[in-house]
């Protein structure tokens, strides 16, 4: 297909006179376009003239893809003939002008003229490389103009006139006023660029520029003056080709307008003109990629054409150049009326021009390639319709033998694929293939379009492969796309086309056979592909698109999150360069979904499935109705609204799953390979809304869908497997609510035969093997037969031990081992089951993920660790149980905590390692705290974000692996085993606290222990709490909940009995409780704290002794009762555990170990940031927190304490998390908030807003000791992650501080103020007895014994009533 013809870029040159006849030409080799035949990357042409043995080389430039140019004097003899040759396709053909010819030629002409030669071939057929020569000589005569004036000139030698400096420097010598100096200048000019074509040398263009510029300068009132102009633009566009400097193509584009407009409307010579200056016009726009340019370009064009009369022999060049610029306009704007009137000039140059015309096979192909490129974006059945018919034509108007017959037949049948691809015409696609086989046929092997027609065809039978499934044809696809892809370079861009087919080809044999070989392949295939194409290419979306496919597959098949993410990075990227309104933008769209929504599936991220949903939305909406991808289309969305639904449990989405699944199916004939999978996707959604609606008709019409999309699929087809597990999963669901076993034994047999046909390493096999263990339960509960319950057993133990498939899905299977053996009390085999569980917990909440996923992910298996350390104390391993606990629990935290490991021992032994895992740890610390909030879509708006976004996560995906890969490497150096491995029981003891012992409580449905570690003692104390259960932990939980949002939240109304008040830091007023807090701290201390003080011997001490410590690490509902405060309050006895030990919290054993590890060291930093906001935005006020801060900062100022108090405006969140990275210590006195939904958007409102926990996470400060958050809920924690410890106080124990003062609800302004004041009090004195040495007395040390005092005060003064006790209960202290 033709490129533009650039005939007017450069300017026709004068004849000047010469002692032998010669011409200064220009002359344009140029390719005609054909994107199945592309040009040569280099020609080479010669002149032979009679009487010579060798030819004479044209020195030639390349100015375009297919474009050549050779400017300077032709000296022409009676005849002469070109000949063309190039380095891939050897002789290229060859022109030959007789005597008469060439007279023609030299004869000067009064305007401007051109002349189009095509070259001939061996059998005189036209070539498809032509040659346009252009010249101009003056209207008054060239001998004179050529002629140096030996009068005026008589002191320079006659060598001058042949050489320009000489030339130039006789010139400026003449006067200025002289008549003849233009001329003369002009002349110069001439020489000067005509050397340059040959030097290129930038002194000979600047010399040239100089000439012509000084000529149009002196030659106002000449009769050429226009020409001088001329002349002056076109060495400034040659500079300017040369520099790249767009000052110069600026200047000749205006030099030429003003050409433009000094010369006589509709002539000739404007017309040529103005097609000049369009030209510079889409030079320019190339640069810039400024509109208005291409524009100009396309309106100066058009006037260039209005002018043209129908009988011109340029009006061809420029019809077909007009409806390019349109076209390449098109690209950029996507305006439907650029290509729609590009294809109307073209549609006129064919009306116009004779049949018989050489030129006309080509200016149909032309015409063709816009018709396909409209249809391509818009879909327009016409349009194909119209070019296969033009098309058609322009075959029978060469003979077969013809050298361009093969490629339009090659065409033809691409056309006929995309018709097929739009009405489903099967006849369409056979006739394709007829077309492909017979071009290849007329074409020697050697010939080097053979590899595009090679792949033009494979491709083709992968599109009949796709209708039909017949397995012929896709071996023919393959066997073909091989045999085009090994016929050409591999670095060759033509390639990438065949790379992706061929690739696509493999995806759809391994569809057919399951051979992961081939999915390799496939990818490596793809990637060739797309690094092969530029980013600007127009067929880029549609590699990335396929690369993209080709990842989603690999990851049906290994479950790895690197292979989704990089198919949705993928697809992503190909949307954003698919311009809108392209009609290939809806599969695009499609793509994307489906990995969003396999991504769901893996990871549980609601976000993913929102994603899915809305580009399945686009898609749908943007596809023509009739269009034969509609089906798909609604099958795909139906999936994605039922994955939501799976979240949800929203009836709406089922509901609309199943529309988009009928009317799937409605589209779809009986015959067609697709129609199993979408009468699958029906069943599943239909079995679905039965278990929420109950409507049997539902369930009965899923298994009859089911059953006939296993009919339709043949024995071999891997997809087999997943559809008779849908049968059987509907059989199942059926016996659930009939209880009929013919469906348990039916569901059964469809399983086991799933399992059979699916290979031994598929990711779907632990999933497959779960639901049969599940009915081989039910059918145990059914018939009692042992059997069943043995088999469940070890089909769930060989799903957990499945090193491939989601490890979601293997955790299950572990979890689901461990029940059923407790069923078969076989305790043993429990311990194995749980041990697996343990261990996958880490990989289901993988450092991959960003921390908020991974608490989404926990929710759903939040008492596991209390599961199996309840068997464990049950078979009285006490070490084990508290083993697991650790493991199991704050996983999050841990994960962080091992991100901060100290590396010094092991950069002792290899730097690099230390070097490589502090690297990786601080990228998936900065990528596990990135802010998650997205917007949902694909508008092309925020598509470079969601794409950044993307690679985010796919490099994060890489670091983990990378970081399991580097732990692995680590623990082969024999001094290294167990580095970060979970703590096992050795080591939890080494270094336990002197201070006390550490308590850690299991709170289960089967039973409830305590297990105490002493320093010292070899062995834990085990403290079976046979006096309270799991029950009573949720009925005082619920109690307490209960009590304080009925009266007013999270708090309550004021209270009688304590001074009225109107402020407090949960943002609402104190309540009346009555007995209901002593009740509940007397069941604490009777049924969990007593007996545990009773085993560790711990006896109420003489009032004047000082108190020993005790830290507390419950579990479950527990981890949300104060038991801090537990014991009997009444007017007549009081005796609770304020009168035994001080009680901190600890979220594990291993943190309370670390932090008394890891000593506070003193430096410049040791200091107390004071944040104070009484008046937040949008909230209460608190006065009492300016009281509080003006109290302590008195204190602090008596004891000489270095501190910085922010209050009121200054406290902003970008000033304190600054100054947080500073200070050693830090006093919040303000309102908090813990977000339920997302616990690490809970935090501190600020003067600007709310500081986020996950910010003060990505806080590195390395003398981080102690925090006083005097706020509402900082240790309040999530019930839905009990075993995570969620909360303000945990949090900043996670980011290094080793003690924390928090509360576990709301707290009175006023008693605030009292608890902070009694405390800086304490520690101040405490620190300073302790003679530290420090210049700070604030810190870590002597806190928990600070607090205890502090709230001792204020029961002095408040009492023991249930109001006082809510006032001062709240505060805890955590860490060491």
């Amino acid at each position: 297909m033709l490129q533009p013809k650039d005939s007017e870029l450069q300017h026709s040159e004068r004849l000047i006179g010469r002692d032998r006849q010669g011409c200064l030409m220009s002359i344009s080799f140029e390719w005609t376009f054909d994107e199945n035949r592309p040009a040569p990357s280099t020609i080479s042409v010669e002149i032979l003239v009679p009487g010579t043995e060798d030819g004479q080389p044209l020195l030639l430039g390349k100015v375009s893809q297919a474009r050549w140019e050779h400017n300077g004097i032709i000296e022409f003899s009676e005849e002469i003939t070109f000949i063309a040759r190039s380095e891939e396709a050897g002789d290229l053909g060859h022109v030959h002008l007789t005597r008469t010819e060439i007279g023609e030629i030299i004869t000067p002409p009064s305007v401007d003229d051109r002349f189009t030669l095509h070259f001939r071939n061996k059998v005189d057929a036209p070539s498809m490389l032509s040659m346009a020569m252009s010249f101009r000589v003056p209207a008054t005569g060239s001998k004179e103009d050529a002629t140096v004036r030996s009068n005026q000139l008589e002191s320079v030698d006659h060598s001058a006139a042949h050489d320009p400096d000489l030339l130039f420097t006789a010139t400026s010598l003449l006067p200025e006023d002289d008549l003849e100096k233009p001329l003369e200048l002009r002349i110069c000019g001439d020489l000067f660029l005509k050397r340059f074509r040959s030097s290129r040398s930038k002194d000979d263009i600047d010399n040239s520029v100089k000439a012509f510029e000084r000529a149009w300068q002196l030659g106002s009132t000449d009769i050429h003056f226009l020409d001088f102009e001329y002349d002056y633009a076109t060495a400034l566009l040659e500079r300017h080709n040369l520099t790249h400097d767009l000052a110069d193509l600026n200047r000749s584009i205006s030099s030429l307008e003003n050409v433009v407009k000094g010369t006589p409307h509709r002539s000739t010579e404007s017309a040529h003109r103005l097609g000049f200056l369009s030209s510079l016009f889409l030079i320019r726009f190339k640069s810039t990629d400024d509109l208005a340019d291409i524009s100009k370009a396309i309106e100066t064009l058009q006037l260039a054409i209005d002018v043209t009369p129908n009988s011109d022999a340029n009006l061809p060049n420029r019809l077909n150049n007009i409806a390019i610029f349109l076209r390449r306009r098109f690209r950029s704007t996507g305006n439907l009326a650029d290509i729609s009137d590009g294809i109307l000039a073209q549609q006129k140059l064919v009306d116009l021009m004779p049949e018989d015309n050489p030129e006309m096979p080509g200016w149909l192909d032309n015409l063709v390639f816009s018709l396909e490129y409209r249809f391509q974006y818009t879909g327009d059945l016409d349009d194909i319709t119209n070019a296969l018919s033009i098309l058609s034509k322009a075959i029978n108007l060469i003979p077969d033998a013809h050298t361009d017959m093969s490629r339009r037949l090659s065409k033809r049948g691409i056309l006929l694929r995309e018709k097929f691809q739009r009405t489903g015409n099967l006849a369409d696609i056979s006739n394709a293939i007829k077309d492909q086989e017979k071009a290849i046929s007329l074409i020697p092997d050697s010939d080097h379009q053979m590899h595009e027609l090679f792949g033009n065809l494979g491709s083709t039978y992968l599109c009949r492969f796709d209708e039909t499934g017949d397995l012929e044809d896709i071996s023919e696809a393959i066997t073909t796309l091989e045999q085009a892809v090994h016929l050409i370079p591999e670095d060759d861009p033509d390639s990438a086309v065949n790379w992706t087919n061929f690739g696509n080809a493999l995806i759809r044999r391994f569809e057919c056979t399951g051979d992961p070989s081939d999915i390799s392949e496939a990818i490596r295939a793809q990637q060739k592909a797309v690094g092969l194409t530029p980013d600007d290419h127009a067929k880029l979306p549609f590699l990335l698109n396929n690369l993209g496919l080709s990842f989603q597959t690999r990851f049906d098949v290994t479950g790895d999150l690197i292979d989704i993410s990089e198919a949705i990075a993928a697809h992503q990227k190909s949307i954003h360069l698919t311009p809108e309104g392209h009609a290939d933008m809806s599969g695009h769209l499609n793509n994307l979904g489906i990995s969003f929504q396999c991504r769901s599936q893996r990871t549980g991220d609601i976000t993913d499935i929102s994603e899915a949903i809305d580009a399945h939305r686009k898609s749908v909406r943007l596809c023509p109705e009739c269009h034969p991808l509609m089906a798909t289309l609604l099958s795909n969305l139906g999936n994605s609204l039922y994955g939501r639904f799976k979240s949800t449990n929203d009836i709406a989405d089922i509901s609309e799953a199943i529309l988009s699944h009928q009317e799937a199916v409605r589209l779809t004939s009986e015959k067609h390979p697709a129609m199993a999978g979408r009468l699958g996707n029906l069943g599943i959604s239909l079995k679905n809304r039965f278990e929420l609606s109950g409507n049997i008709e539902d369930i009965d019409t899923a298994i009859s869908v089911t059953e006939r999309a296993v009919e339709l699929t043949p024995e071999d087809d891997p997809s087999i497997p997943l559809r008779l597990n849908n049968v059987g999963t509907a059989f199942h669901t059926r016996f659930e609510r009939t209880k009929n076993p013919t469906d348990i034994f039916e569901a059964i047999l469809r399983q086991e035969r799933a399992i059979h046909l699916t290979p031994g390493n598929h990711a779907n096999l632990p999933g497959l093997l779960i639901n049969l263990g599940l009915f081989l339960e039910d059918r145990f509960e059914l018939t009692g037969d042992p059997t069943d319950i043995r088999r469940a057993v070890a089909t769930y133990k060989m799903a957990a031990s499945f090193i491939t498939g989601p490890p979601s899905d293997r955790l299950r299977a572990a979890k689901k081992w461990a029940t059923a053996s407790k069923v078969m009390e076989d305790r043993s085999e429990s311990l194995d089951a749980y041990n697996t569980a343990i261990k996958l917990v880490s990989q289901v909440a993988g450092m991959e993920y960003t921390i908020g996923l991974r608490h989404r992910i926990l929710v759903d298996i939040p008492d596991l660790s209390n599961a199996a350390a309840a068997t464990a104390f049950s078979l009285g391993k006490s070490k084990t149980a508290l083993e697991w606990l650790e493991q199991g629990r704050c996983l999050v935290w841990n994960q962080l905590n091992n991100l901060h490991t100290p590396l010094e021992d092991l950069a002792s032994f290899d730097s690099e390692l230390a070097n490589d895992l502090s690297r990786i740890s601080q990228g998936l610390e900065n990528a596990g705290l990135r802010d998650e909030s997205v917007t949902i879509g694909t508008d092309a708006d925020i598509m470079v974000e969601k794409m950044a976004l993307q690679d985010e996560t796919t490099a994060n995906v890489k670091l983990a692996q990378e970081w399991d890969q580097l732990l692995q490497k680590i623990r082969n150096i024999p001094k290294f085993e167990n580095f970060l491995r979970p703590a096992r029981y050795c080591d939890l003891i080494a270094r336990l606290p002197k201070a006390g012992p550490v308590v850690v409580i299991n709170v289960h449905e089967d039973r409830c222990d305590a297990v105490a570690l002493v320093a010292g003692t070899d062995d834990p104390l085990h403290i079976h709490l046979d006096q309270f259960s799991y029950k009573d932990a949720v009925r005082l939980l619920h109690l307490l909940r209960s009590h304080l949002s009925a009266h007013g939240g999270r708090m309550g109304e004021e209270s009688e009995e304590l001074e009225p008040v109107n402020e407090t830091r949960a943002i609402v007023p104190f309540a009346r409780f009555g007995n209901t807090m002593q009740r509940l701290l007397r069941e604490l201390w009777l049924g969990v704290v007593k007996p545990i003080l009773n085993a560790l011997g711990i006896l109420r001490p003489e009032p004047s002794s000082d108190l020993s410590r005790i830290w507390w690490c419950p579990t479950g509902p527990l981890a949300f009762l104060p038991m801090h405060a537990a014991g009997l309050y009444s007017e007549a006895h009081t005796d609770c555990i304020f009168d035994y030990v001080v009680s901190s919290y600890t979220p594990t054993v291993n943190f309370c170990m670390e932090r008394t590890r890891v000593s506070h060291t003193t430096g410049q930093a040791d200091k107390v940031l004071v944040i104070g906001q009484p008046n937040a935005p949008g909230l209460p006020s608190i006065p009492g927190t300016k009281k509080e801060l003006k109290a302590i900062q008195e204190k602090f100022s008596t004891a000489n304490v270095p501190f910085l108090s922010l209050e009121g405006d200054p406290a902003t969140i970008d000033r304190t998390m600054k100054e947080l990275k500073l200070h050693s210590c830090i006093h919040f006195a303000c309102h908090a908030v813990q977000d339920a939904s997302h616990p690490l958007k809970s935090g501190f409102y600020l003067s600007d807003g709310l500081l986020e926990l996950w910010k003060v996470l990505q806080i590195q400060n390395p003398v981080a000791d102690f925090a006083f958050l005097s706020a509402c809920q900082t240790s309040k924690g999530e019930e839905e992650l009990s075993e995570e410890v969620i909360h303000l106080a945990a949090g900043l124990l996670a980011a290094g501080y080793r003690g924390v003062v928090g509360t576990m609800w709301s707290i009175q302004d006023q008693y605030g103020l009292k608890v902070a004041d009694e405390f800086y009090t304490d520690l101040i004195g405490r620190r300073g007895r302790m003679r530290e040495g420090r210049v700070g007395l604030v810190g870590s040390v002597g806190a928990a014994h600070a607090l205890h005092y502090a709230i001792q005060r204020l029961r002095e003064e408040l009492g023991d009533s249930p109001s006082a006790l809510l006032a001062w209960v709240p505060y805890v202290h955590m860490g060491v």
